[in-house]
């Protein structure tokens, strides 16, 4: 029984480290860095370009060229002029 538990600790260590060793960064392809990001899927990594100030910027890239819009996840806000 002890053996069963121990080859069974083993196979989900070395199932762990395989799931590991295949994860991908999905923003290895990131340009800019406005709020805004045309996102397309180009099968081993996701494509991201952040040079939109708004929706309504990225939205005609979509029809011309597919993906999708969302907002930058590295995006802040610049600090307002009165402090807060």
């Amino acid at each position: 029984m002890k053996s069963f538990i121990l080859k069974l600790a083993f196979a989900f260590t070395v199932l762990g480290a395989a799931l590991c060793i295949n994860m991908r960064v999905s923003h290895a392809d990131q340009q800019g860095n406005s709020r805004w990001c045309h996102v397309e899927n180009k099968g081993d990594l996701l494509s991201w370009d952040c040079d939109y100030d708004s929706i309504d910027e990225c939205q005609p890239v979509i029809v011309a060229s597919g993906g999708w819009c969302t907002i930058n996840p590295d995006w802040h806000p610049e600090p307002s002029s009165n402090g807060h």
